[in-house]
């Protein structure tokens, strides 16, 4: 039996105007482990946080409480940003962005939000703990002058049962990335995109998972 406080809580969540889904990349599944939310409101030129209320359902559906929740008559909107970040991993939005900028809407209780879900995909940082056994290459995405590239999405297609299935990890700051390699073998090409920047380099496995192999993107 479901607790009358927590229908009462999920009532409140289900008029939130902003809805993410969360999905670990790797796993397909929502993030493991502590998540941390922070939330912005512009107001004028400038970001500065904003204290909301919110809860994440196991499956990884996020929303918040109450978020613009006015008086009957109160109108108007106001911009916020959300940043979701999870150890060992790195968020990345449908935009491709470090966080989900919105437009929020006064809204009363006879007439709650109906938010489109957004999604938040988090690729694994080079720390992340992918298990025994699983095939993971190592190196370091660089531009043309040498320098490191961060956030840079690493990715490696394969047709498994006639469908394209996509591994993919992300650089952090210093350029480094592991990516996970299940369903490859043989020659296999590696692409690494960021913005304009692009790369690719083709690999060879099992031989080339004992390197540490460098795409210079330009």
């Amino acid at each position: 039996m479901i607790a009358r406080d927590q229908l009462r809580c999920e009532s409140r969540v289900s008029a939130s105007p902003i809805w993410l889904r969360l999905v670990d990349t790797f796993t397909g599944l929502a993030p493991v482990g502590p998540l941390n939310v922070h939330v912005e409101k512009k107001q004028g030129g400038t970001w500065i946080p904003l204290a909301v209320p919110y809860q994440v359902s196991s499956s990884g559906d996020l929303g918040f409480l109450d978020l613009g929740k006015g008086r009957p008559g109160q109108t108007g909107t106001f911009d916020v940003r959300v940043f979701v970040t999870n150890r060992s991993t790195v968020a990345v939005t449908d935009a491709g962005d470090p966080f989900v900028t919105a437009t929020v809407s006064m809204w009363t209780a006879d007439v709650p939000p109906t938010p489109t879900p957004q999604s938040v995909r988090f690729l694994p940082a080079p720390d992340y703990n992918f298990g025994p056994g699983v095939p993971l290459l190592s190196g370091r995405v660089v531009d043309s002058g040498g320098d490191p590239v961060d956030r840079e999405r690493v990715s490696a297609t394969e047709i498994v049962r006639s469908s394209p299935v996509v591994e993919e990890a992300m650089t952090t700051v210093d350029g480094w990335f592991r990516l996970p390699l299940r369903w490859s073998s043989g020659p296999t090409q590696i692409d690494a995109v960021c913005g304009s920047l692009t790369g690719t380099k083709t690999i060879t496995l099992p031989g080339d998972l004992s390197t540490t192999v460098t795409l210079t993107v330009t």
